[in-house]
């Protein structure tokens, strides 16, 4: 049921955090360019934000995908998806920062 809900909430938070990205990266197209859309484009906390909500929804929706095939652990594939999740968000977060 956490799991479930955990899920749910950080689509909804991918949702509008991409909407935010995708809104502002429309007024960078212009030549006259808003400080704050180049603020709120390029500001890391989003970025890693993002980099976290997309590591922990896909690793959950696989852990889902998996139980609905037939793998009854539930609590074995709970650990196991948020290691996952913690691993990739790190990973992608030291990434980021380098390249950033």
């Amino acid at each position: 049921m956490t799991t479930w809900l955990i899920h749910r909430i950080t689509g909804l938070f991918m949702i509008v955090l991409f909407g935010i990205k995708f809104s502002t990266a429309f007024f960078l197209l212009r030549e006259d360019k808003p400080q704050q859309a180049i603020f709120l484009h390029r500001h890391p906390v989003i970025d890693i934000t993002l980099i976290f909500l997309f590591c922990l929804h896909s690793s959950f929706g696989l852990k889902t995908i998996i139980y609905e095939l037939g793998f009854r652990r539930e609590k074995l594939l709970v650990r196991l998806a948020t290691a996952v999740a913690l691993i990739l968000s790190v990973v992608g977060t030291v990434i980021y920062l380098r390249t950033a």
